[in-house]
């Protein structure tokens, strides 16, 4: 099957939407409760550019956020777990 790019885009974007509510449950759950979690990054080619793919797992749940540069700024997560996950990880 042929998909056109708008057609892709657009249901990622619907995705998105549908995951966000889960998504910010994830993310208060592992900042607030969980004391011990795996960290990890992985680099990542998007549109030719190296970005990073930083997760945040337990054993039953995983948050993964994409970033341009190395150290999380808090666009993909919020401040406080970006700052656990560098702290952890440096």
């Amino acid at each position: 099957m042929d998909f056109a790019e708008g057609t892709i885009v657009e249901a990622c974007q619907e995705v998105a939407k549908q995951v966000e509510t889960v998504n910010t449950a994830i993310k208060s759950h592992l900042t607030e409760q969980e004391a011990v979690m795996h960290f990890d990054e992985s680099g990542v080619r998007v549109g030719g550019h190296l970005n990073w793919l930083h997760s945040a797992s337990t054993e039953r749940l995983t948050f993964c956020a994409l970033h341009g540069q190395t150290r999380p700024t808090g666009h993909g997560c919020d401040q406080y777990s970006a700052q656990v996950a560098w702290a952890s990880h440096a």
